[in-house]
């Protein structure tokens, strides 16, 4: 992403919180080209530029702040961005230490996170691209040699009260990429880490699209789910999601956040069956399937709301 270099960039000192407030950039809207719009949530970089006023004649004056890991833009009420970037940055480290615990070195991200709170479904559209129409949050990474080069959220934040609800999920998928960035993370993981922590409400729909698949016999075994290299097409997406979020909340209800971690780093090295076996004392994913279908038909419980990390409340966002 590049700004325009007319844009000067009016570095003000950090605050003690670590937070430096770049500028309060107006960016013209304007028709742009194809790269600048971004074609798809995944494999097209959007840029900034895309982020526009849905009035093609009008300006968007964006805030922007700049944290140890974040770079924020919204448009809003003053302070907005502060607030936005302190919930990213207080996010981030629960998601690293609820799935990595203390073992896992987390540096400074270099690049930092891009998040743009869009203040309109047009602008967010125009960013992500169709791909995004069912959607309220995307993220975007790119890796090279192992290495982080691009990290981007979009959130549409015309929902009044759930402007943000989107970032829990999409920041997982940030954490999982920065964690696994050797290896892509199977997306039955990678999907079911990150709807574990979306809303209570969000959750349910998935898991009543579940339910149906269940009810109608149409569910993926475990062995096929875990082989699945994308998300299915059609009306198995619904299933996917469903039983992907159901399969990461069995394992994690049997041995924890960081076991399921540990069993992904086996699984890569050794295969399935054999990182069960050492893991969970599962005999492979025959097994795994029967455990899950009980535990799939048991009654739902509170278990996801508890591993669900909280927002950050506004007294937190001050303190951060």
């Amino acid at each position: 992403m590049q700004l325009s270099s007319s844009l000067r960039r009016n570095h003000i000192s950090p605050w003690l919180v670590g937070r430096t407030i770049i500028a309060s950039l107006v960016l013209m809207a304007g028709a742009g080209n194809a790269q600048d719009r971004g074609q798809g949530a995944v494999g097209s970089q959007p840029s900034i530029a895309s982020a526009k006023s849905v009035h093609a004649e009008q300006e968007t004056h964006w805030q922007v702040v700049e944290t140890a890991n974040f770079t924020v833009y919204c448009v809003g009420e003053p302070g907005a961005a502060v607030n936005l970037a302190d919930h990213c940055e207080s996010l981030r480290a629960r998601l690293q230490h609820k799935w990595f615990g203390d073992s896992f070195s987390a540096t400074a991200w270099r690049p930092r996170c891009l998040v743009v709170l869009h203040p309109t479904r047009t602008s967010y559209l125009q960013a992500v691209g169709p791909a995004g129409t069912q959607t309220s949050g995307t993220s975007h990474i790119e890796a090279r040699d192992s290495a982080i080069t691009y990290r981007r959220i979009d959130l549409c934040g015309f929902r009044v009260g759930q402007e943000t609800a989107a970032l829990p999920h999409e920041l997982t998928h940030v954490v999982f990429a920065d964690r696994f960035r050797d290896r892509p993370v199977p997306p039955w993981a990678n999907e079911g880490a990150a709807v574990l922590a979306d809303p209570a409400e969000k959750q349910q729909l998935h898991l009543r699209d579940l339910r149906e698949a269940l009810a109608e016999k149409t569910t993926f075994t475990v062995g096929q789910l875990v082989e699945l290299d994308r998300c299915p097409d059609g009306p198995q997406c619904g299933t996917f999601y469903g039983q992907s979020l159901s399969l990461v909340e069995c394992l994690v209800r049997r041995g924890g956040p960081r076991t399921f971690v540990a069993f992904l780093d086996r699984s890569a090295l050794v295969g399935n069956d054999r990182a069960l076996e050492e893991t969970y004392g599962t005999h492979g994913v025959r097994e795994l399937d029967h455990v899950w279908r009980e535990h799939a038909s048991a009654p739902a419980t509170e278990f996801v709301a508890e591993h669900t990390p909280r927002p950050a409340s506004s007294a937190e966002s001050a303190a951060d």
